[in-house]
């Protein structure tokens, strides 16, 4: 048995500005709703795609519409596949690029923290 992980395609909302802690629950918000629009998937994804016997995926709009992209429905839509999701912090005063808002709050969340967020041994047994 082969099990192939395919990562979903560039999701359409992709604003990058300097944003508050408290901005960045609402861009969280709006990146997890947000599907792939015009993302052309690449050939070797495509190939990958159609020898796939079955085909599981997260319900996040993102992983749905890649699925699309490459001419495939899923068999199974699950909540247990979707990715961990990002405790969200206030931290007073800070505008940060989301990326670099992602990074922190994903390292607290390694580091045992998780306010607002699943905590990381409940998304290890998730995982399991």
């Amino acid at each position: 048995m082969e099990i192939i992980l395919m990562r979903h395609g560039k999701p359409a909302f992709s604003k990058s500005a300097r944003v508050s802690c408290r901005e960045m629950a609402d861009w969280i918000a709006q990146y997890d709703c947000s599907d792939t629009g015009s993302d052309i998937p690449p050939d070797t994804s495509r190939l990958l795609a159609s020898s796939a016997l079955n085909i599981i995926s997260s319900p996040l709009p993102r992983a749905l519409s890649s699925l699309s992209a490459l001419g495939r429905k899923p068999d199974l839509i699950d909540d247990v596949f979707r990715e961990a999701g990002l405790p969200i912090f206030h931290l007073p005063g800070m505008k940060l690029s989301p990326t670099l808002w992602a990074a922190l709050f994903r390292i607290m969340w390694l580091c045992g923290f998780s306010r607002n967020a699943e905590p990381q041994g409940i998304a290890k047994q998730r995982a399991v």
